[in-house]
């Protein structure tokens, strides 16, 4: 890389969320996830150095060889024998432990800007079998979405990103307001292990495949789903209180809990709802902001 590169590494939300009782040989369990990037992001700034350095706005609550985004660039590194002599700048707007997927974008961010640099194909083989070893989320950041994911919610299924009539309609893009209970975290082994006590019966998958191949975006609201939101709301209980908490806001179509985190979404009518929902949320005491689906993942600025 001779020169700098700037990736937008945005959010995600799950429009589909089946967790399964079964698991895998490694004891991972059966996952069907339906998600779609959000406007709302993380900026990542690569440059050439004569070392790896990493700095932030904010203060990550990991050590290094935990937070994705390092193990990202040093497991590239290892796979290929490249030298990771890169500064990166992280710039951090998605909240931590919302179940937004900010860790697993930001890590994507790195293994596509790494690979640009190497002369890599980000969707290829190697980088591939990485992000999966980083994060189940994390291989979806490297696709175009939304995305149906199956496997642990690594493997790559069905895009639908290109998915378009005769009309050449593109893809519906959906308003969307977040909305977190300050402090709220879920651990996500604890709400696993409740699940497994419990398991909880997942939504129309196949309905919710049929609506996004056709585009018909009301139908799309009506079949968001997420099995996972009981448990998250017993392990988290200010979950539940954002959850009905936006129920009740008018111009909210659909609400859901964001993956297994503690964040929770509304879909809304017109972008001037979700505005006015989010500034409701802020002068509740709540964590808000509006923003809206797009079809892309990881990608330079």
């Amino acid at each position: 890389m001779k020169y700098g590169l700037i990736l937008n590494a945005p959010a995600k939300i799950n429009l589909f969320l089946g967790v399964h009782p079964e698991k895998d040989e490694a004891g991972f369990h059966r996952v069907d996830s339906i998600m779609s990037a959000l406007e709302l992001s993380d900026t990542i700034e690569i440059q050439p150095a004569d070392e790896w350095s990493f700095t932030s706005n904010e203060r990550l609550d990991c050590a290094k060889t935990t937070n994705t985004l390092f193990r990202a660039a040093h497991m590239l590194s290892e796979a290929t024998g490249n030298a990771v002599d890169f500064s990166v700048t992280l710039t951090k707007r998605i909240p931590s432990q919302a179940g937004l997927g900010g860790g697993s974008s930001d890590g994507a961010a790195v293994l596509y800007g790494l690979s640009k640099a190497w002369g890599l194909d980000p969707h290829g083989d190697l980088v591939l079998s990485i992000a999966r070893d980083l994060g189940a989320d994390v291989p979806f950041f490297l696709y175009a979405g939304p995305a149906y994911m199956g496997g642990r919610g690594d493997v790559l299924q069905e895009s639908f990103a290109d998915v378009g009539g005769e009309d050449g309609a593109s893809f519906p893009q959906l308003n969307v307001v977040l909305v977190k209970s300050l402090g709220a975290a879920v651990s996500t082994r604890e709400a696993y292990e409740m699940f497994d006590a419990n398991p909880m019966p997942t939504g129309d998958l196949e309905g919710m495949i049929d609506a996004l191949r056709s585009r018909e975006k009301q139908s799309i609201i009506q079949h968001i789903s997420n099995n996972f939101t009981e448990v998250v709301e017993q392990v988290e209980p200010d979950v539940e209180d954002a959850l009905v908490w936006l129920q009740a806001r008018p111009g909210v179509q659909a609400v859901c809990v964001c993956g297994s985190g503690a964040c929770v979404a509304g879909i809304c009518g017109r972008p001037l709802d979700a505005k006015q929902v989010a500034d409701d949320a802020l002068e509740a005491g709540f964590w808000g902001l509006a923003t809206r689906t797009q079809s892309a993942g990881v990608s330079a600025m």
